[in-house]
């Protein structure tokens, strides 16, 4: 989807991009600006929409009731702040705003496209090496390296002598359970990686949850895709129907100029009124003779 030129007098803000949308006729314009503190604006056809600061990963804005109900702008950042997408929500439809070509955001939704598979197993890898770094002995390594900061920073505090509060001791009577048989499960031996996988639980969730996103993201910027052609396929379908119905309106008129010319015919071959042409003639002739 083409974006249109972004016109290079306008100031920008520091870390500023703009996503475009043709959606309906109108065009949505989304400006995020600043890394740590996002600001966002969304404008329709030049008018303000949409505006908020945002420190969070994910933000939903609403627009109000009396402007454009139902219009919402969803708004995905990293953890380092950079925006990742825009998107926008209208009349049960949602569609990715396209970044302006030449931002960081347009350059990582080309790679996107080119190596969605790649691309999506970066997040896997992150999980991975988060659960392979305990395992390997690499975060007990970093708590020894630490452990003399740690110490020198408790050394700073001052000694608390802290008063022993005498709890009471409550000797609790023993609750008689019933006793469970349980002899007739028979004796089942699962293997070792079922073992395995519930003792690591903890370390493969992650990578799990890692793996079922980036098949997610893969799917969905594939529907984002088929989305957008449908949408400019769309656009091309009602700018041909207001093509043709314009071109009707003016066959249309020159039919009817046709149809009068036809009914007092053309002007060159209307009838001239004879006396009014020779009154004229005579005149000019008497002009002519009066000149000496």
């Amino acid at each position: 989807m083409t974006t249109p030129d972004t016109p290079s007098l306008v100031e920008r803000r520091p870390h500023e991009q703009r996503w475009f949308l043709r959606l309906g006729g109108r065009d949505h314009v989304a400006t995020t600006s600043g890394r740590l503190t996002t600001h966002v604006e969304l404008r329709r056809d030049g008018e303000l929409l949409l505006h908020k600061d945002t420190l969070e990963t994910r933000t939903t804005l609403t627009c109000d009731e009396g402007a454009v109900p139902g219009l919402e702008a969803d708004l995905r950042r990293t953890r380092t702040g950079r925006v990742k997408r825009v998107t926008l929500r209208i009349d049960g439809r949602e569609v990715d705003l396209e970044p302006e070509a030449g931002s960081p955001a347009a350059r990582r939704l080309t790679r996107e496209r080119r190596h969605p598979w790649a691309y999506a197993s970066l997040d896997v890898l992150v999980a991975v090496v988060g659960v392979l770094l305990p395992l390997l002995g690499i975060g007990a390594l970093i708590k020894l390296l630490l452990a003399p900061v740690i110490a020198w920073l408790l050394g700073l505090l001052p000694d608390w002598h802290l008063p022993r509060i005498p709890w009471p001791d409550i000797d609790w009577p023993d609750i008689p359970w019933p006793h469970l048989d349980f002899s007739w499960i028979p004796d089942w031996t699962p293997p070792w990686w079922f073992i395995w996988f519930f003792d690591h639980l903890g370390q493969v969730k992650p990578v799990l949850f890692a793996l079922v996103i980036a098949v997610y993201e893969v799917r969905r910027r594939r529907r984002q895709d088929r989305e957008k052609k449908d949408l400019e396929a769309l656009e091309r379908e009602e700018l041909l129907e207001r093509l043709a119905r314009a071109m009707q309106q003016v066959a249309g008129g020159s039919a009817r100029a046709g149809e009068r010319d036809h009914e007092t015919g053309p002007t060159h071959l209307r009838p001239v009124d004879t006396d009014r042409s020779a009154v004229g003639r005579d005149d000019l002739v008497d002009d002519r003779q009066t000149q000496p």
